[in-house]
């Protein structure tokens, strides 16, 4: 059953996984990382610090070969949010104009936290029907609240 909520009650508790579209698709992301002390925005642009001239010494002395990783952007982000908000965490799943793969991916994260109750702050654009014709496709559902992206 899917419960929609107002924006008056989409921060009020009732489930412990919160999940969220990318900073630039819903203005609820916004509202929620700053109760979060801006760990999405820190997030998004962390960069690994550069090496340090005597590793870089140490490094060409051993023949050691150094891959360079990139940043990952397109994986998700889990804060846990238990002394923040009123639940336990709050996924930043990254949304690509392809609903049905970012409800693949809530229930991804959602699977590996051992399928705890959900709240899904839908991305711009998006509406009720929209996951209710996509849990027609998915297993037996339980309860879940969805919160519209109409902040102004």
């Amino acid at each position: 059953m899917i419960t929609t909520l107002s924006q008056a009650s989409a921060l009020n508790p009732g489930a412990e996984l919160w999940v969220t579209a990318d900073l630039e698709k819903s203005k609820w992301t916004a509202k929620i990382d700053w109760y979060l002390n801006f760990q999405i925005v820190k997030a998004s642009r962390h960069q690994p610090p550069p090496l340090s001239e005597f590793l870089i010494k140490i490094i060409e002395k051993t023949n050691v070969e150094v891959q360079k990783l990139k940043p990952v952007t397109s994986a998700s982000l889990l804060i846990y949010s238990q002394a923040l908000l009123p639940n336990k965490w709050v996924a930043v799943v990254p949304y690509h104009d392809n609903f049905k793969e970012w409800m693949k991916n809530i229930y991804k994260v959602r699977e590996q936290l051992q399928n705890p109750s959900l709240r899904i702050f839908l991305p711009a654009g998006q509406l009720t029907t929209t996951i209710t014709e996509q849990l027609l496709t998915t297993e037996d559902e339980k309860e879940m609240t969805v919160v519209l992206d109409l902040l102004n």
